[in-house]
């Protein structure tokens, strides 16, 4: 389970991205969804009221009511083309970020957590949508 606790949370994204050792140079935070790590792990930035439930152990992004606002990004292509080289069944470790206001958009982080493991669950090779469940250990 993902436990949201001061000692796994970052000040900002940047931050966080750096513990997995991401080089941020040059990077727009608002625009930064995945990247991949130099040891070629894949870092996902997940948002919590995309968990599926209140343990933060299940996420989807499928049958989402915005999908026209950002199957279209660039981000959504990155991260789409990222999840394609782990494949269903592979791993990838994730970023949770807590929303400031969930009416807002586009969306300001309150709060950023390294988060668990997870294993990707599906994929749309098409919309970008996917599904992942954190790895159990």
């Amino acid at each position: 389970m993902v436990k949201l606790t001061e000692e796994n949370r970052r000040k900002t994204l940047t931050a966080c991205y750096d513990y997995f050792g991401v080089d941020s140079a040059g990077k727009n935070v608002r625009r930064w969804w995945t990247d991949r790590a130099p040891n070629g792990e894949v870092v996902v930035t997940l948002w919590v009221d995309h968990f599926q439930n209140e343990n933060l152990t299940e996420y989807s992004t499928f049958n989402r009511s915005d999908l026209a606002a950002w199957v279209g990004r660039s981000e959504n292509h990155q991260r789409r083309d990222l999840l394609q080289n782990v494949g269903i069944g592979g791993t990838f470790q994730s970023i949770v970020q807590r929303y400031a206001d969930p009416n807002r958009r586009p969306r300001v982080a309150a709060e950023r957590y390294i988060g668990r493991p997870m294993r990707l669950t599906a994929l749309d090779e098409h919309t970008g949508e996917f599904s992942a469940r954190e790895i159990d250990f």
